[in-house]
């Protein structure tokens, strides 16, 4: 019998497996027989806590996995998630953006990895929601450009892209044309436009497009609703309405004006008008211009119009009535009223005769209750008087707030037919003269009036007289400083000039008349009395005095202490009461030259040998201190000798035990000790020495130990020690 075995593997689980075997029995029949069996053989175990992962970049493969460790396989296999093989290696190289996994395999047991998402990072422009459309949309905003013009706008608000990457942006147009770069397109008109994005790594994006398109100005009227109502009489009761406004945007004005460009209303509809032309002008708060109705008319039936274009005025001569006023069309009127400034009616015809010179008015009216009432009329004086340019003038102006200006008119023609008045400024009112000199008047406006025969009367001149003052000293802020123990120390300062005319001259005088400054501070005096001369370029002047005393000082006495220094060493001296003045220092009491001297009343001597007595004196002037005395002593090096025994006997020999000590210890510290270390004696005091006695009680003979320490002058340590014997 012959037998042909075929063997399969399949995987019914981990590390189990089935055999199909196959032969050919005796008859020629083919049999199969399944066979399971387990191997004793581990499945793959796959670490990734170690991956290193890297994304794509601008669709360049450049991602990869890496560093996964696999123990037990025998073969590895990446797929991407539609199950496609796309590598054999356990380290995934040259891969984009996508989602893969690993799975390892060991004699048919196969373990699998968790799902890597690996990202291309491709730069785009950023999105947001629009929550009207419901979706996301690039992160822009467009400002629409008007018809015909480069007004409009697009500006990219934020960008996606690889990491911090600077990304540049490039705009072009249609024509595909650089039209501008970076994250604003501005001042361009309507058409298509594509941003171009570029990294410094390379990336590329060009596939964002912008239509702009123009803006729309959608605010309009509608006036077939319009309604007019008519003025009769030309009265304040026209109006319109009825005007609809299409399409607004915020809040919007509105303006009536009339045929000159007056505005009458800031309403929608207009009320309470005279008849006219009339149209609405509007705007609100969109990009439109401001829009215009066209001119509607309002009717104003039976209204009355006084026309003055051709109206001619005769003057009256002067206190004779002999004015007229003509040529005046009143339109639709019948009845006509002249009446005169104090309201009085002097004439009902449209042309009314013998008038005095004045102010006139026109009241027309007629059947249909309609009236008017003119402008005023101004009915001149015909005068007959000499011209200005026959005659001269002489005037001098007032100065330094004094009456002292004139006016003199010479040569005036035919004078002796002629009344002359001079009236002054609102301020000085009143008839100053009646001849045609005018003197010993201050600053003002002064006016030359001529009344001839016939009694018309005429300005003649005008002048006018600018003040001029004097100056003013202020001394508001005057601040007077005296002298100080007779060192010529006095100011005066704070004072100012007003008014006068500029330059102005100053002049500081003593009570010798000397000059002592020529501005306005003064300062380095002594006592005495000064004078404050101030003219002006007009030559008017002001004076003030002032006087400066003098101040003594009463010194106290400086202080310091004594000091000690080391030998050869300068000593150095600080004030402790310090008063503003010159410190002298003297090296003697009756030394008048001083060693040294300073305005701190400090002082560093020279080194020194021996003890030495200073004296100090402060002085401002002729105020001077009494002299303080500062005594120096020197200190030398300090020697030190401590016995080697005493007999504490009250022989009065040698009953003391104390060191001897020679110069200068800025501290000082002995003691005694037993020869079991206790002390037994100690002392601060260089006068003190140890009598043999602890507690009251006299020691026995024997050795005792001692110990010195201090400091000296200089502030080094000293430190000395020894033994003596107590003798009894």
């Amino acid at each position: 019998m012959a037998i042909k075995i075929t063997i399969l593997i399949l995987t019914l689980g981990i590390c189990t497996y089935s055999s199909f075997a196959s032969f050919v029995d005796t008859s020629g029949l083919i049999k199969t027989y399944i066979i399971k069996y387990t191997f004793d053989a581990p499945c793959p175990v796959i670490d990734i806590s170690q991956a290193l992962i890297k994304e794509d970049t601008c669709d360049k493969h450049l991602g990869f996995i890496r560093n996964i460790k696999v123990t037990g396989a025998t073969s590895y296999q990446w797929v991407n998630d539609e199950g496609t093989a796309v590598s054999n290696s356990i380290d995934l190289e040259n891969i984009t953006g996508g989602k893969y996994k690993l799975i390892a395999t060991n004699a048919g047991c196969i373990t699998e990895s968790n799902v890597f998402e690996i990202r291309n990072h491709n730069i785009n422009i950023g999105q947001r929601y629009d929550s009207a459309l419901g979706y996301n949309v690039p992160d822009v905003t467009y400002v629409l450009p008007d018809s015909g013009k480069q007004n409009g706008s697009i500006r990219i608000h934020s960008l996606t892209g690889t990491g911090n990457e600077e990304i540049s942006v490039t705009w072009r147009d249609g024509q595909n044309k650089i039209t501008a770069t970076g994250m604003l397109l501005e001042k361009v008109g309507n058409g298509m436009y594509t941003v171009n994005l570029e990294n410094v790594s390379g990336c590329k994006n060009t596939s964002e497009s912008f239509l702009l398109p123009n803006w729309e100005c959608k605010i309009g009227f509608d006036d077939t609703r319009l309604q007019i109502t008519n003025a009769p009489c030309n009265k304040s009761i026209g109006g319109i309405k009825g005007i609809l406004i299409n399409n607004i945007t915020g809040n919007i004005t509105y303006q009536w004006l009339d045929s000159t460009n007056k505005v009458v209303a800031t309403t929608l509809d207009l009320n309470n008008v005279r008849g006219g032309k009339y149209r609405l002008q509007f705007k609100d708060e969109s990009r439109c211009d401001t829009l215009y109705t066209p001119y509607y008319n309002i009717q104003s039936p039976d209204a009355i119009e006084i026309d003055t274009m051709a109206v001619k005025i005769k003057p009256s001569q002067c206190i004779i009535p002999t004015g007229t006023i003509h040529n005046i069309k009143a339109i639709n009127a019948t009845a006509f009223e002249w009446r005169d400034a104090t309201g009085n009616i002097i004439s009902n015809e449209l042309d009314p005769g013998n008038l005095h010179p004045g102010l006139y008015v026109l009241k027309a009216s007629n059947i249909n209750g309609c009236d008017v009432i003119s402008d005023p009329f101004v009915l001149p004086v015909s005068t007959e008087m000499a011209p200005s340019s026959l005659f001269r003038i002489e005037q001098k102006a007032p100065r330094c707030d004094s009456a002292n200006g004139f006016i003199k008119v010479f040569d005036f023609p035919d004078a002796q037919n002629y009344s002359f008045r001079w009236e002054a400024s609102v301020q000085q009112r009143g008839t100053l003269s009646h001849t045609t000199e005018l003197s010993s008047v201050p600053a003002g406006q002064y006016t030359l009036f001529a009344k001839n025969n016939k009694g018309c009367e005429q300005k003649i001149i005008t002048v006018n007289f600018e003040p001029m003052p004097a100056p003013v000293i202020d001394s508001s802020a005057l601040l007077v400083g005296n002298d100080f123990c007779e060192q010529g120390t006095g100011f005066i300062t704070g004072l100012k000039l007003n008014r006068g005319t500029s330059p102005l001259n100053i002049t500081w005088l003593d009570e010798n008349n000397n000059v002592r400054g020529t501005n306005m501070d003064i300062k380095q005096l002594p006592k005495g009395n000064y004078e404050l001369l101030v003219s002006d370029k007009m030559n008017c002047k002001v004076s003030s005095q002032y006087t400066i005393h003098d101040q003594y000082i009463n010194f106290s006495k400086p202080q310091y202490s004594n000091i000690t220094v080391p030998i050869y060493s300068s000593a150095t001296f600080t004030v402790s009461n310090f008063q503003p003045g010159n410190y002298l220092l003297f090296d003697s009491a009756a030394a008048t030259l001083p060693v040294q001297e300073n305005l701190t009343g400090n002082f560093t001597t020279k080194p020194l040998s021996s003890n030495k007595t200073y004296y100090v004196q402060v002085k401002a002037g002729v105020c001077e201190s009494e002299k303080a005395a500062i005594v120096v002593h020197v200190a030398e090096e300090p020697r030190i000798f401590v016995p080697t025994g005493f007999t504490p006997n009250r022989d009065g020999k040698n009953d003391l035990f104390k060191p001897g000590v020679y110069g200068f210890l800025q501290s000082y510290q002995f003691k005694v000790y037993d020869r079991w270390g206790t002390v037994v004696f100690h002392s601060n005091d260089l006068t003190q020495g140890w009598d043999g006695r602890y507690k009251g009680k006299e020691l026995t003979t024997g050795v005792y130990a001692w110990s010195l320490t201090g400091k000296d002058i200089q502030g080094s340590n000293i430190q000395k020690q020894g033994t003596m014997v107590l003798i009894r």
